[in-house]
This record gives C-alpha cells, sequence and structure tokens, in this order.
C-alpha cells in the first residue's frame, strides 16, 4: 500500500502478479473512469489453457456489470439485468 499513498497520478491500477497486459487494454478502462470517476472498472480478462498454452481472446462485445458478494466471490451480470 505503500505505493499507493505515494502515488502522484489520476488513477491508481492494479495489476494480480500473474497478468500480462496486451496492448491497448487501459485505454478503454480510462475512458470509462473518465466517465465517472467513481467507478471501480475491470478489464475483461483473457485465457491461457494450463496444458496447451492456447491463447483464448474474451469477446470484447459490450460491458458486462461485476458484483461482489459479502464472501468475496464475483457475480457477473447481463447488463439487461443490472439493477434488477
Amino acid at each position: 500500500m505503500e505505493g499507493v499513498w505515494r502515488a502522484t497520478g489520476d488513477v491508481v491500477i492494479f495489476l494480480d502478479s500473474h497478468i500480462e497486459a496486451t496492448p491497448g487494454w487501459m485505454q478503454p478502462l480510462l475512458a470509462r473512469i473518465k466517465e465517472d470517476p467513481k467507478k471501480v472498472v475491470l478489464p475483461k480478462v483473457d485465457s491461457i489453457d494450463a496444458e496447451t498454452f492456447q491463447y483464448t481472446s474474451s469477446p470484447r462485445d459490450g460491458i458486462g456489470v461485476l458484483g461482489f458478494s459479502w464472501s468475496l466471490g464475483q457475480r457477473p451480470w447481463p447488463v439487461a439485468d443490472y439493477g434488477q
């Protein structure tokens, strides 16, 4: 957390140690934050198969909503269901 307290930029980004950022990954996230600075945004995560090392890209067709439970589990909601 020391890095967060010493940060001087407008946005702080956290990446897990297993994350590999691909070209262009940050611009869509920053655009959402610019629309509403109170947003917490997460990218869609591509995957690499542990057995074959095959890279699979996530669909980039739209925006989803991710919620967190009290046990810190994640639950995706389609945008149409948001607010229900």
